[in-house]
């Protein structure tokens, strides 16, 4: 049996091998994307990438949300070193100068949160409006000390937590670890 072939109103129908393609189930461009999984700081991440028509979106963020237990600063430097070839032991020096109670294997970096989301379109033509632009991050590492440091023993610090972000999604911001001062703080009628 010979194959018909007719096209009718940009549909292309194909008989006797049951393929009907339609003029709208083909897009006129090519889309990409690309994932990858990767570990920062002994925490799992997830990298994705899409490039759909003039629309560019990146998005970061950690594979689970369960809490990692990082590296001590003496682990980041070797690896450091082993994968660059830095001078680490400058690094090191520096940080004895500074404070020479601390030990490199005391002071643990754990990521709480790594977020980062950008959705770019591509420019329009002169005369329109300028396309989509979003770009949202957040960022949050504990540096840990075990046992504590004593600051002219006075104060004992046990962790620091530092945080960044520009996001208001509130799942992302959950896990900067980050207390919410107006939270903390009684209501004003509660003071009365």
């Amino acid at each position: 049996m010979k194959n018909e072939v007719s096209k009718k109103n940009e549909e292309l129908v194909v008989t006797n091998q049951k393929v009907v393609l339609k003029g709208n189930d083909v897009e006129p461009s090519m889309k990409f994307a690309v994932a990858i999984g990767a570990e920062i700081l002994k925490t799992e991440v997830e990298g994705f990438f899409k490039k759909e028509n003039k629309m560019t979106e990146i998005l970061i963020l950690p594979k689970t949300v369960k809490e990692s237990k990082g590296m001590n600063l003496d682990e980041m430097l070797k690896a450091v070193n082993k994968q660059f070839g830095a001078d680490t032991d400058k690094i090191k020096r520096a940080i004895e100068n500074i404070a020479p109670n601390i030990k490199l294997k005391d002071l643990n970096f754990r990521l709480n949160q790594i977020f980062f989301y950008m959705q770019k379109e591509e420019g329009k033509t002169e005369g329109e409006e300028k396309g989509v632009d979003i770009k949202e991050y957040a960022f949050s590492i504990t540096i840990g000390f075990v046992g504590t440091l004593n600051l002219a023993d006075i104060i004992e610090v046990k962790a620091l937590n530092l945080a960044v972000w520009n996001t208001k999604r509130k799942p992302v911001l959950k896990q900067l670890n980050m207390a919410d001062i107006s939270q903390l703080l009684p209501s004003e009628s509660e003071n009365e």
